[in-house]
């Protein structure tokens, strides 16, 4: 009889577990969507805005602001406020997070090599390819080659920088 307790138990323990896993999986999906959408809404899957953006040379061609084109760091400004507004209200919008255990901050705070060595490559792949991985994956179900190629060569950039 004791046994069948615990086994019940047991399996109730596991059914929330499951539960709290699928809550997690679709508010990840949900908040990925999302972002997905503002992306291509806002043109930022598009290599030529992206690039607009990085080609400062534009500003100076004529009138300001020339054919440089300022919407991404208008996305980018609106994305940073929304961000730090998150990461200072969270701590303190409840006890607990509603569909995991606790909040995950990053506890870094220090800028190395490592970091700044990262955000260059970065920085370069998105300059040369006017993709960033998000809106990369964002735009992959559209079937265009050129999408797919970038995605699978950030693939073993991703491998690799797991491994350094």
């Amino acid at each position: 009889m004791h046994t069948s307790t615990a086994a019940a138990a047991i399996e109730t323990g596991a059914s929330t577990f499951a539960n709290r896993h699928n809550a997690e999986l679709l508010i990840s999906f949900a908040a990925g969507f999302i972002f997905a959408a503002g992306l291509t809404m806002s043109g930022m899957t598009q290599p030529d805005k992206v690039i607009g953006f990085l080609d400062i040379k534009e500003m100076f061609v004529g009138e300001f602001p020339g054919l440089w084109d300022p919407t991404l760091g208008i996305v980018m400004a609106g994305a940073v406020m929304i961000s730090l507004i998150g990461f200072a209200a969270t701590p303190y919008a409840s006890m607990r997070p509603w569909f995991t255990e606790r909040f995950i901050l990053s506890t870094r705070n220090v800028v190395d090599g490592r970091l700044l060595a990262g955000a260059v490559i970065f920085g370069i792949g998105w300059g040369l390819s006017g993709y960033c991985p998000g809106p990369a994956l964002a735009t992959l179900l559209t079937g265009q080659i050129d999408i797919a190629i970038f995605v699978l060569a950030m693939l073993p950039g991703m491998w690799l920088a797991r491994k350094i």
